[in-house]
């Protein structure tokens, strides 16, 4: 992660606001980092544009709204808008100007400037930001597979490995889906 510094009394507030239940706010992901954006320029910015009105935003006061998604975790999501990558260059996009990217969205074109979108994609990142970081770990290099050995040293080929019928991959894999609760997480 970057170091980021914050000087005076804000920080006093900023580390509370880390460690509130309801806010899951946190150090935006490296992965998820939009330079020059600035998290709290965003958040004020939503509470401008009356983003809670449709939406339920953790830690903005009032926004309750139940016509858009809950944006509570939202740099935990994967999927923007049912159909993109959630990356900030697809979510300032989308902020912009939704119809341009789905007509048939309920979303409306506020008018948003680039630097308004980015500092409310910023912002939008720091909600579940802290287990956004620890799920997104880059992919290590894997190892080359061996051709010459009919794939034998291939990941999963060989002593011990097991075949998983497609059905029950689909199964597991909808079972891991954001809208499903983790049964791990239910014990604690």
């Amino acid at each position: 992660m970057r170091a980021r510094s914050i000087s005076g009394p804000g920080i006093v507030l900023a580390g509370l606001v880390g460690l509130t239940p309801a806010g899951g706010a946190g150090q935006t992901p490296d992965h998820l980092w939009i330079p020059g954006a600035d998290p709290e320029r965003g958040r004020g910015l939503v509470m401008r544009y009356d983003c809670g009105v449709c939406h339920t935003i953790q830690s903005v006061t009032g926004a309750r709204g139940i016509v858009g998604p809950k944006l509570e975790r939202f740099a935990e999501r994967t999927v923007l808008a049912g159909s993109m990558a959630n990356v900030p260059r697809n979510l300032v996009a989308w902020l912009m100007d939704p119809p341009a990217i789905d007509p048939a969205t309920a979303m409306p074109d506020l008018g948003l400037s680039e630097a308004e979108a980015r500092d409310i994609a910023a912002f939008l990142y720091t909600l579940g930001a802290s287990a956004a970081a620890e799920a997104y770990r880059p992919v290590a290099e894997l190892p080359p597979v061996g051709l010459e050995d009919g794939g034998a040293s291939s990941p999963g080929a060989g002593e011990g490995a097991t075949d998983i019928p497609i059905e029950r991959a689909m199964d597991i894999l909808s079972s891991h889906s954001p809208e499903t609760p983790d049964p791990a997480a239910a014990a604690d």
